[in-house]
């Protein structure tokens, strides 16, 4: 479970340096990279 928990953060993690590096980031993203390092 705990695993899992680390590899859906790195996913999401990478999904967020990807977008910052293109600048695409935005409000919405920023919202579920929250919302994900609080569950």
């Amino acid at each position: 479970m705990e695993i899992l928990r680390v590899n859906n953060l790195t996913k999401i993690y990478n999904a967020y340096k990807g977008a910052k590096e293109v600048k695409a980031l935005d409000g919405i993203s920023l919202e579920c990279i929250r919302f994900a390092g609080h569950v």
